[in-house]
């Protein structure tokens, strides 16, 4: 019997340890596009700071379905905003965006540079462009849609919350 008890082991270790290796796997996964825009749109509710404009203009870098949902949601109110503009890849020269949505780690350093300089929000849904100081993430947790929200990067651009987001996010650093 123990040799059953042991072979049994080594499959439930088995199991569990390709069950490890796929977790990365389904946090790689994007949300779907309409629910990645819906929940940018329903986020800039609770920035605080964006108040002070009557605009909102998005530019959203290599994700051409997003661009295309978020066009067509030109004309919502966002809180006390509504959705002006939205670009695909580049903002022109004479209008500034207030949220850049970045989908490459391309010209990550121009594009985070070109941010804090018109402090746009920055929004992904690559964790891994925390350490770039992207601010917001939206990303599948799971199947479930995952917010973060980078503490320090917001800080620095001098972003303000609702509380809401902080009990409906995960705090990152």
């Amino acid at each position: 019997m123990s040799k059953y008890f042991y072979a049994n082991a080594v499959q439930i270790l088995a199991v569990a340890l390709i069950s490890l290796l796929l977790i990365p796997l389904a946090h790689a996964k994007p949300l779907p596009t309409q629910m990645t825009g819906a929940i940018i749109l329903k986020l800039m509710q609770l920035e605080a700071s964006s108040d002070t404009s009557n605009t909102l203009n998005i530019l959203v870098i290599n994700d051409p379905s997003l661009a295309k949902y978020l066009s067509s949601k030109v004309g919502t109110k966002v809180g006390k905003m509504t959705l002006t503009q939205v670009w695909q890849d580049t903002a022109p020269s004479q209008k500034t965006p207030n949220i850049i949505y970045i989908n490459t780690n391309k010209q990550l350093e121009k594009t985070m540079a070109y941010a804090k300089g018109i402090k746009a929000l920055t929004i992904s849904n690559d964790l891994n462009l925390a350490k770039s100081g992207v601010v917001l993430f939206i990303y599948d947790d799971e199947g479930l849609p995952g917010i973060a929200l980078n503490i320090d990067a917001s800080k620095r651009m001098g972003y303000k919350w609702d509380a809401k987001i902080l009990e409906i996010s995960k705090a990152i650093q």
